[in-house]
């Protein structure tokens, strides 16, 4: 629990800052400005998935039991993937800029590109301190990173550039700028060795990365392709669009706070399943279902109020659908919650491939939901909401399945008919049945 608290206070008041530096940033660059800031932003994160999501928690889990000493192999193997993405934003800047249908961008896309490498080696480091249980160095590198992107970016975009592309360029260059500090603070934190460890495969380093960033961009690209999706059904145009950025823009960003203590537990949780097993990883699932229930009474009977405070110039219309939306969202508070729990508990215990197919049929649902409740207009972008809400129910009900599998199948292996074989049949052939089963 504490390792959760210091990782949700850091997010937390780096979430702030980042809130907090868009409000100057958005006056200073205008809004073609920050519409060239934006447009470098989507290619960024594909580059970042590919070559840094789900290292911390592959790396948190292989260092958690002391036998390993993964850090200095996954910055030799994923830096170089980071390296590579990084080449591939610099020189391909102003091809992936013109498609996009705006060359200025390109100048963003060069001074953003070295980014790429930096994040790919703060994830190693990350996901190395969250396995020795130390979870301070990632909460305060986080804190540092929005501190220098706020004071360097204001500084620069303020007093240099002469167009709105220019100083869009200026912004893109901050965030490299607050990466390497963030990295050099990490790197800083690194100072004692493991001793007796051994490093492992490139192999084995994939095998524990691989899954877990199969998961993490499966939630996202149901989104994006949701959007596409919902946007049609509803009949397309301004008003859709509307709706749709209602929900997206602002009931979700809403419901990311709380869903992020919450995270920030399960994530925690990781390295202490990895060590203690089971009663760990039951722990952390209650403590989510607790924390998660109790955040989302509280974002149901306070949505009025919260949406009225964090959105004040949304028309009286607009407040009273995104009031509803959230009161509806309130529940996907509980079920993403519990999703991530099951996520992180499978991969504390190495089950790294459960929760890909989980989620997998999570997002099934989501998809079919949507067809089947936003077509025709039927409950519009209402639709949306109760269609993310079946994705976490089935997903975590899927988790609930396996688990539920696996413990019949330990209890029939651990019967006594079984250590009646084990007498008749010898040890060995016991092993082999215990294995089959497992």
């Amino acid at each position: 629990m504490r390792n959760a608290a210091v990782l949700a206070a850091g997010g937390l008041f780096s979430k702030a800052l980042g809130a907090l530096y868009r409000i100057p940033l958005t006056n200073i660059l205008g809004a073609e400005g920050i519409g060239v800031y934006q447009m470098v932003f989507p290619f960024y994160t594909v580059l970042l998935t590919l070559s840094s999501t789900g290292i911390p928690s592959g790396l948190s889990r292989l260092t958690a039991d002391g036998k390993v000493d993964a850090l200095k192999r996954s910055i030799a193997f994923f830096g170089s993937l980071g390296l590579l993405g990084s080449v591939v934003m610099f020189f391909g800047a102003q091809a992936i800029s013109s498609l996009q249908g705006n060359i200025a961008a390109a100048g963003a896309y060069r001074a953003l590109s070295p980014s790429v490498a930096a994040v790919s080696l703060i994830s190693c480091f990350r996901g190395y301190f969250q396995g020795k249980f130390k979870t301070f160095p990632t909460a305060l590198s986080q804190v540092v990173e929005q501190l220098v992107k706020l004071a360097f970016g204001l500084f620069v975009c303020y007093n240099f550039g002469s167009t709105a592309a220019e100083k869009a360029a200026f912004a893109a260059l901050a965030v490299t700028v607050s990466e390497l500090f963030a990295l050099l603070l990490l790197v800083f934190f690194r100072r004692e060795k493991t001793v007796g460890a051994t490093a492992p495969s490139v192999k084995a380093l994939c095998r524990a990365v691989f899954p877990i960033t199969l998961s993490s961009i499966m939630l996202p690209l149901s989104k994006t392709a949701d959007g596409f999706i919902s946007l049609n059904l509803m009949g397309g145009g301004a008003k859709a669009t509307a709706m749709l950025g209602l929900y997206g823009g602002v009931v979700e960003s809403v419901v990311s706070l709380p869903v992020s203590l919450c995270y920030a537990l399960a994530v925690s949780g990781i390295p202490f399943i990895a060590k203690g097993g089971e009663k760990n990883g039951a722990k952390v699932i209650k403590y989510t279902l607790f924390l998660s229930v109790i955040l989302a009474a509280l974002t149901f009977v306070f949505s009025e109020l919260i949406i009225n405070i964090l959105y004040p110039k949304l028309t009286p219309n607009e407040t009273i659908t995104a009031v509803n939306l959230l009161k509806i969202s309130s529940l996907s508070v509980i079920g993403l919650s519990l999703t991530q729990a099951f996520s992180a508990t499978f991969i504390g215990k190495g089950r790294l491939f459960v929760s890909p197919i989980c989620l997998g049929a999570g997002v099934i649902a989501k998809i079919a939901s949507t067809f089947l409740l936003v077509s025709g207009a039927r409950l519009n972008v209402y639709g949306c909401a109760f269609s993310d809400i079946i994705c976490y129910l089935v997903a975590s009900f899927s988790f609930l399945l396996y688990i539920i599998k696996e413990y019949s199948i330990k209890k029939k292996v651990d019967s006594p008919k079984d250590e009646k074989e084990n007498e008749a049949f010898g040890y060995r052939a016991w092993r082999q049945k215990r294995r089959r089963f497992s």
